[in-house]
């Protein structure tokens, strides 16, 4: 008999969020074992029913997943939403009321054998917590946390994280960002610049002296984003280097080991959007 690929998936209910209260910061513990997937927390009333997605939305400003101390992710709700949306409404995987889900496996890509390379092993961590900062809470009451795991004992290897860069503007025409993160041993799976109460046109991307968005419309990359099974999301522009759903989809920071020098985000904006956001999707961990 072949041993399999992929062991059997385990769907396990681990021990909920401590410190649920209003303005206060919840934080969830998980045990360090195993290889996880994809994580999903479950917000309540203290009657045990589920709130709604704008429930969620309107009561928990921020969440924050940490690897030994450290960020691997920074979003608010709103964002994460989205994300599941963006790479899997196509195939049916929506927003369930009441669950936010976080892909570590990127199930969009093509082949299982290429999305189980950036599950998050937990052979080399110490500590997995997960930070969800409450506003003022109406309903929410208690917040649990489901892993889809696999027991397989695997250091953790490449792996995406995501940041967030929060930014103003106040005018209107182009601005150009050119304080994008450059580093060795990552690469850029995507960049979502959530546009605010503001409205973008179009976008430039210079990489060392290559061009690789240039003046490129809203409703072009729209275009090119559904033509490969994308689902835009209302408020964003989505530049997106994963399209061909690959497990090497991304931008390397440091092609041929020589790291970018240029690295400048352009977007022009027919509506000032004073203050907006652009999410950083970002594979970790890269070889030389």
């Amino acid at each position: 008999m072949n041993v399999p690929a992929i062991p059997p998936f385990f769907h396990r209910t681990y021990a909920g969020a401590q410190g649920v209260a209003s303005n206060q910061t919840a934080i969830v513990s998980v045990p360090a074992s195993g290889r996880h997937y994809e994580s999903r927390l479950e917000f309540k009333t203290s009657a045990g029913a589920y709130l709604t997605k704008a429930q969620i939305i309107s009561e928990v400003t921020e969440i924050r997943v940490k690897l030994n101390g450290q960020d691997i992710i920074q979003a608010t709700p709103t964002f994460l939403f989205d994300l599941q949306e963006y790479y899997g409404s196509h195939k049916g995987s929506t927003v369930v009321d009441g669950v936010l889900l976080i892909d570590w496996a990127r199930r969009h890509l093509n082949l299982p054998l290429e999305s189980k390379q950036y599950a998050l092993g937990m052979e080399n961590v110490q500590t997995f917590t997960i930070e969800i900062q409450c506003g003022t809470l109406a309903n929410l009451d208690k917040i649990d946390f489901v892993g889809t795991v696999t027991n397989e004992r695997s250091p953790l290897g490449p792996h995406v994280r995501i940041l967030k860069l929060s930014r103003e503007f106040s005018g209107t025409g182009e601005v150009v960002d050119s304080n994008l993160p450059v580093v060795a041993d990552q690469g850029l799976i995507a960049a979502h610049i959530s546009d605010g109460v503001g409205t973008i046109s179009y976008a430039t991307l210079n990489v060392g002296d290559v061009m690789v968005l240039d003046r490129l419309s809203t409703k072009s990359m729209e275009s090119i984003l559904k033509h490969n099974e994308r689902t835009p999301q209302t408020g964003y522009y989505h530049i997106d280097f994963g399209v061909r759903n690959e497990a090497l989809g991304f931008l390397p920071m440091a092609p041929n080991d020589v790291l970018i020098k240029d690295f400048r985000l352009t977007t022009n904006w027919t509506v000032a959007p004073t203050n907006y956001d652009i999410y950083l999707e970002r594979v970790y961990g890269l070889a030389g």
